[in-house]
């Protein structure tokens, strides 16, 4: 039996084909009543894929990795299908912590386990109701007409931290372990390989070949900071002393 609900991310309307109920509640913050324009479809086989995925990237931190449930593989077969589909359409996902400080986006990329959603909640601690999240994990990026903006999805971490909301972005901080906080602006050339890094790649061509494009926009339009911080409050400070 499948799961059918509609649902927009992005300023894009999806229909979704699911197996599991437990896939529409997942996405339960960004379910709309009308008919997605653009149709996701979900088979087991998506699922059989993301269990190789997992089970390759966990394998040596979990030895259990392959008792991860169907329907919990299905929310990451679900995000794979809309990261390499959406970038036919002047979006592209990117793995990060992003905020929402006056009204505008940043978001704080690097390694997993660098700190970056620890940054982000030292942000909070330091800002109080200045700030909210947009997304702990796995933002979408918007491209077009000479704007740049970072979406909300459904794909918010661990700590479900995120809310459904479009901002405008305003700058991109490259975080990286240091005993002292230091920032400076970095050169688009500086950030490339930083960012694809932590971008979704997609495996076709031309969906690559958008993405490429997209980069080089979106490294031209936004500022871009390397920032070393440690865990103190200070290290908010600093990220925070480039916000406008």
């Amino acid at each position: 039996m499948s799961t059918v609900f509609d649902m927009s991310v992005s300023d894009m309307t999806f229909h979704i084909s699911a197996l599991f109920p437990s896939t529409k509640h997942y996405c339960r913050d960004y379910l709309i009543d009308q008919v997605g324009q653009h149709n996701i479809s979900l088979t087991q086989e998506d699922i059989n894929f993301e269990r190789i995925k997992f089970c390759e990237e966990y394998s040596e931190s979990d030895p259990n990795c392959n008792n991860a449930s169907d329907a919990y593989l299905e929310t990451i077969a679900l995000l794979r299908k809309f990261a390499d589909y959406i970038t036919l359409h002047n979006r592209f996902l990117m793995h990060g912590s992003s905020i929402e400080v006056h009204g505008k986006g940043y978001i704080f990329t690097a390694l997993s386990g660098t700190g970056k959603s620890t940054h982000t909640g030292l942000l909070r601690k330091l800002l109080g109701d200045k700030v909210s999240m947009i997304n702990d994990d796995k933002p979408f990026i918007h491209i077009e007409n000479g704007k740049v903006n970072i979406c909300g999805t459904p794909w918010m971490g661990k700590h479900h931290l995120g809310n459904n909301v479009i901002r405008p972005l305003a700058g991109i901080f490259f975080l990286r372990r240091s005993e002292e906080n230091v920032i400076r602006k970095m050169t688009a050339d500086e950030a490339l390989p930083l960012l694809l890094s932590q971008i979704h790649r997609p495996v076709s061509n031309e969906h690559m070949l958008q993405t490429l494009e997209m980069m080089d926009l979106l490294l031209n339009s936004v500022p871009l900071y390397d920032l070393g911080c440690n865990m103190d409050i200070s290290a908010a400070e600093t990220s925070y002393s480039v916000m406008n």
